[in-house]
């Protein structure tokens, strides 16, 4: 009987472009995914990154328009 050890997944490289809005940088990686051009687990991992930051954009946004908000009161 022989034994092997599972795989373990591999890093691969993607190379898609970097620019335009989080929405478009979405698109392009479902486009690559169905393309075939990047595995669904890839693809699927490169969504869930734009989302993380995503949230760290809007709370960072956030912070910025509450401490605008807090200067502007504290001056009255």
């Amino acid at each position: 009987m022989i034994v092997c050890p599972p795989r373990r997944p591999q890093a691969q490289s993607v190379n898609l472009p970097v620019n335009g809005s989080l929405a478009e940088q979405g698109g392009e990686i479902i486009k690559a995914t169905m393309a075939g051009r990047i595995p669904p687990d890839i693809g699927s991992q490169l969504i869930t990154a734009l989302a993380a930051q995503s949230k760290i954009i809007e709370a960072e946004e956030l912070t910025k328009r509450i401490e605008a908000l807090e200067k502007k009161h504290d001056e009255h």
